[in-house]
């Protein structure tokens, strides 16, 4: 349950961080706020970054306080007093922003998705240290060590907009891969594939279901594509016999099962048409019975 709500976030004014070295925890929660307030046509607000939080600096004041200052938006705390997700995670300034703030912008699915897929990453990196390519390019917009020069500021406000463009692509991710998680629920299972009349990519919704070996869908070349499914580790469940891996036909060419192509590793097939397909899929399924 939320302890603020988006009336008392659209009516802030400033929003303060720690100053000196920066991170892509408190660097995304600028970022995060920021597009926030574009969203709801409200004006941006005042970064302040500081090493002491004033007592007046508070949310009732206008001011969401972030990474610093001990209060609901910080977690530098003892590992014990840290507030985690379900899978154990701890929250770090990003996500306690964002899981307070997306009312009305994310959906719930959609909250889910960016959390699992950008911020835990995001925040396990900033409580943890642990090595994470996005959080490290974030810091190198930071001054080197050895940088003595003092008109080379930190560059934190480039370092936003970097994170910003990131965010967007992020959402558009995520809003696509939630159509594509409702479109997978409404699948049909046909033995051990599932046949669609439109390309979505509901392969990772199925990882876990042993009965779905395989996904089809119409390919741009005009042919029926079978993918086989990952399962979570990302290995095929089943892949394609070796004895068509690497069959590759002219276009407009198949062989007498209708066949135009296989990837040599086995992971993908091209058929006439999804009949053909069909076709194709039942056939491997009867061999596995008759040879199990």
């Amino acid at each position: 349950m939320c302890k603020y709500n988006m009336s008392q976030f659209k009516a802030l004014k400033s929003i303060v961080v720690h100053s000196g070295v920066f991170h892509a925890d408190d660097v995304f929660t600028v970022a995060y706020v920021q597009m926030l307030r574009r969203y709801f046509g409200l004006s941006l607000l005042k970064v302040i970054r500081t090493f002491k939080v004033a007592d007046f600096m508070t949310i009732e004041n206008g001011y969401l306080v972030a990474d610093i200052g001990k209060g609901d938006f910080d977690h530098h705390f003892p590992d014990v007093e840290k507030k985690r997700r379900a899978d154990g995670v701890p929250y770090a300034a990003f996500g306690l922003v964002v899981k307070e703030f997306h009312d009305g912008f994310l959906t719930e699915e959609e909250y889910k998705i960016l959390d699992r897929k950008l911020i835990e990453p995001t925040d396990y990196h900033d409580n943890s240290g642990n090595g994470n390519a996005l959080s490290f390019a974030i810091s190198i917009f930071n001054k080197n060590w050895d940088d003595d020069d003092p008109n080379n500021d930190p560059k934190f406000f480039e370092a936003v907009e970097v994170a910003t463009t990131i965010l967007e692509k992020f959402i558009e991710n995520v809003r696509s891969f939630a159509k594509a998680q409702d479109i997978a629920k409404q699948q049909v299972i046909e033995g051990n594939a599932i046949y669609m009349d439109k390309y979505a990519p509901v392969n990772e919704f199925f990882a876990d279901d042993p009965k779905v070996l395989y996904i089809g869908s119409p390919s741009l070349r005009g042919t029926y594509q079978i993918l086989t499914v990952k399962d979570p580790c990302g290995v095929a469940k089943k892949l394609f016999p070796e004895r068509i891996r690497g069959i590759s036909y002219p276009d407009g060419v198949y062989d007498q099962d209708g066949l135009s192509f296989c990837h040599p590793s086995g992971f993908m097939a091209s058929f006439r048409d999804k009949e053909t397909a069909k076709r194709y899929i039942e056939k491997l399924s009867k061999e596995d019975e008759e040879s199990a």
